[in-house]
């Protein structure tokens, strides 16, 4: 067994690092203990660059990432329904802007000025809404896209733990399980690589 000391990012202090290598019937199987995903599947690719291996599989536990990654996932889910609400709001207030500008313009025709000035600040304020369900949209497609960037940041980190068919297997059931927007199913693949998927 060894033992490694490597210095977090921040620098402020120490990540404990070990690796267990023993021999099987079925060839050598490795025990990689840290803190940090992202350090493993580091590790992992350096040894099987040094060391010349094109398939690996494994099978991975990181409880704290994992549950500190349930937020994020949780939050996608969020500004998806936040997006289509609101989607749905501005279809609906530009149907609204277009029957005023419609019934503003016949109010001019028709010299009924009073109407007219009554609809045209109606029509104001529907685009002020407007505007404003415009910002909360942008402000929501802002938040979901630095979500989803986490998201394949995630994925990078977890198809780093394997190598060769498993570590596409890995980003391919990961996606696929998003679209599904089945959350078990996909914290299973960055577990245990899709094996008993």
């Amino acid at each position: 067994m060894a033992k490694f000391t490597k210095m977090d990012e921040g620098g402020g202090g120490s990540e404990k690092l070990f690796m267990q290598v023993k021999r099987a019937d079925d060839g050598i199987k490795i025990k990689l203990g840290c803190n940090f995903l992202l350090t493993a599947g580091e590790v992992i690719q350096e040894i099987c660059k040094t060391l010349g291996i094109s398939e690996l599989q494994c099978e991975a536990n990181f409880p704290t990432e994992i549950d500190q990654f349930g937020t994020v996932l949780d939050e996608v889910t969020n500004f998806h329904s936040t997006r289509s609400k609101l989607t749905a709001d501005m279809a609906d207030s530009s149907h609204r802007v277009k029957n005023l500008v419609v019934k503003a313009e016949d109010a001019r025709q028709l010299g009924e000025m009073g109407l007219m000035k009554q609809l045209y600040a109606e029509l104001f304020t529907m685009n002020e809404q407007l505007i404003r369900e415009y910002k909360l949209r942008s402000n929501n497609h802002k938040a979901l896209l630095d979500a989803l960037k986490a998201v394949n940041v995630m994925i990078s980190k977890a198809s780093n733990l394997r190598m060769g068919k498993a570590k596409a297997k890995v980003v391919s059931l990961s996606r696929l399980a998003l679209k599904k927007k089945d959350t078990n199913k996909f914290i299973s693949v960055l577990q245990n690589g899709g094996q008993s998927v």
